[in-house]
């Protein structure tokens, strides 16, 4: 993408010969228009041809083959061009890739400068990913006041964001306020503002737990959501747990030497008589070795036995404690 476009700059700026514009029309950059019609264009109109299609494309329709629809095409489509140019050139001023100046493009067409000039923070968005400071910077050059509420939304999107960055889907309303107050510099009413207009506009969720409220951004909210709905319905729809495993488990204790704690017994039913169940616990609590007894356990019973982590390093530890293959995550559900 960005390969095309900074050919397009380097034609479009230096096309100012008849045979110049007949090359660049004629090199495919506008859909529709091949080298034969490129040399009957400029072959009428010469140095003229760009300003009429671009400000008077229904002449196009003057010539032989070309219709008015498809001149009202061409003029169309040359102007899409111009507007993709006149992003690029702004953004790189602030070391934007035209790759993300084609995304902004494509996102919001001919009011891309418009917009970003009125909100250069829509920039800081997930499907653009332009850093916070970059966007501060361009506002500060458009002279924009720093107590805007696009501009707090941003800081809160930016500060949420960070944290999610560092595993956190969520910060207690308090110490978010704090954060961005601080960084970006404005008071907690400004705050208080920004955050309530971004909740109503569902750019943000909150939560109330524990006598605190979280928020989120809602991206991380929604999909946090699913899981714990899906969660639920997985384990109402798992059945009871109608078998005790204790023989086998004092079996696996026998095999290899091992006597587990009543918690890790409870943890080796529970997770051999549920269709889901979640096991948790800090280092050295004997997460690894409960896993072992499950897995021992499967394999007994010849059922099918999947090992998988979230990352590549994870799923390689996970397979030297265990003696099992696992995979990541991604990898087990092939997801490309």
């Amino acid at each position: 993408v960005s390969t095309s476009i900074h050919k397009t700059e380097i034609i479009m700026s230096c096309a100012t010969t008849a045979e110049e514009i007949r090359r660049y029309l004629g090199s495919g950059i506008i859909k529709g228009v091949g080298p034969a019609m490129a040399k009957k264009i400029v072959a009428a109109y010469g140095r003229e041809a760009l300003d009429i299609i671009e400000n008077d494309p229904k002449r196009l329709s003057e010539l032989n083959g070309i219709t008015i629809d498809k001149a009202i095409y061409i003029g169309h489509e040359f102007k899409k061009l111009n507007g993709i140019k006149t992003i690029i050139e702004f953004l790189q001023k602030y070391n934007i890739s035209p790759i993300t100046a084609s995304l902004v493009w494509k996102e919001y067409e001919a009011k891309s400068m418009a917009l970003v000039k009125e909100n250069p923070y829509l920039l800081c968005e997930s499907e653009f990913e332009v850093d916070f400071t970059i966007a501060d910077r361009i506002a500060y050059d458009l002279e924009l006041s720093m107590y805007s509420v696009n501009r707090i939304k941003a800081g809160i999107a930016y500060v949420l964001r960070e944290n999610a960055f560092a595993g956190h889907t969520c910060l207690p309303r308090e110490k978010l306020s704090e954060t961005v107050c601080r960084i970006i510099s404005v008071g907690e009413d400004d705050f208080d503002k920004a955050l309530w207009e971004g909740l109503q506009e569902g750019d943000f969720a909150e939560l109330p737990m524990a006598k605190r409220t979280y928020i989120y951004l809602y991206e991380y909210y929604a999909a946090e959501k699913y899981i714990t709905d899906k969660i639920s319905v997985m384990l109402k729809l798992s059945a009871p747990l109608e078998k005790d495993y204790s023989e086998e488990i004092a079996g696996v204790e026998w095999s290899e030497g091992i006597k587990y704690e009543d918690l890790q017994k409870a943890a080796i039913n529970g997770a051999l008589g549920n269709n889901l169940f979640i096991l948790t616990g800090g280092p050295g609590t004997g997460k690894t070795t409960t896993l072992n007894a499950v897995i021992q356990l499967c394999r007994s019973k010849r059922k099918r036995l999947l090992l998988a982590a979230p990352t590549g390093r994870a799923a390689k530890r996970m397979s030297d404690l265990t003696g099992q293959p696992a995979k990541t995550i991604h990898r087990l559900l092939e997801v490309d």
